[in-house]
């Protein structure tokens, strides 16, 4: 991969909503983020060795925006080592199972699953660790990532009235990985990720409300000034469902 996978999102299923305009738009800090040393969430891939050995791919990973995760051996680490991505729970053919295995060790797609040791190859069969992985997210655009993106999830606002009779308020709610509270945001610019017309209409839907949210990798920029001000998250690619 050219650049690190460096940031991503522990996604809570299910929709994110907001009844009024009251929600606050600030930055979020480090205490608004999980840090917890944990097994299980989304993981990321930072780095993927392929010069040989016993194994194919030997894959440093993290749990998504966590700085510390629990590795196999029980201790909390900065990176982690996988060396196999168990995808059984997807119940996927043999090339989608190799099509979503190199893009995530390329840096490229999002799995949530459990971090722990299982049975290698035989004849010994000795534990090595995987990644058991019981969801996945593929980017659209196949786009890096650098340490100042973020990931999100992303979702249509329901607009209170005093918003539509007034003016209308931002109506994307943002939440940032691992973080608790949800910021309003004017829109969501996917111009910088070069998704096909398709998988553009796939996230449309998926921001609608009801329609599960949409992850995210960007960074948030205002426009104006004063009043008139308004947040935009600038997208690097966004992750669409593997299924």
């Amino acid at each position: 991969m050219n650049r690190a996978f460096a940031s991503a999102l522990v996604f809570v299923a299910g929709s994110i909503f907001a009844t009024g305009c009251s929600v606050e738009n600030t930055a979020t800090t480090a205490d608004e983020q999980d840090l917890t040393a944990k097994a299980t969430g989304l993981f990321v891939a930072v780095s993927n060795d392929t010069a040989g050995g016993d194994f194919a791919n030997i894959t440093t990973v993290k749990r998504a925006n966590s700085s510390k995760t629990k590795c196999t051996d029980g201790k909390g680490a900065a990176t982690c080592t996988a060396i196999a991505l168990d995808f059984s729970a997807l119940n996927l053919t043999a090339s989608k199972t190799a099509k979503i295995d190199a893009a995530f060790r390329e840096g490229h797609a999002i799995v949530q699953g459990t971090l722990k040791n299982v049975d290698g190859p035989p004849p010994t069969h000795a534990k090595i660790p995987a990644i058991v992985v019981t969801a996945a997210w593929i980017g659209a655009g196949g786009n890096d990532l650098v340490a100042s993106d973020k990931l999100y999830q992303v979702q249509h606002a329901i607009q209170n009235w005093m918003c539509l009779q007034a003016h209308p308020c931002p109506n994307i709610n943002e939440t940032i990985a691992n973080g608790t509270k949800t910021v309003r945001i004017e829109d969501v610019l996917f111009d910088g990720v070069g998704a096909s017309k398709t998988e553009l209409k796939k996230a449309s839907d998926a921001m609608l409300i009801g329609g599960g949210g949409l992850l995210v990798a960007g960074g948030n920029a205002k426009e104006g000034t004063g009043g008139s001000a308004v947040t935009n998250l600038e997208a690097v690619d966004f992750y669409l469902p593997f299924n």
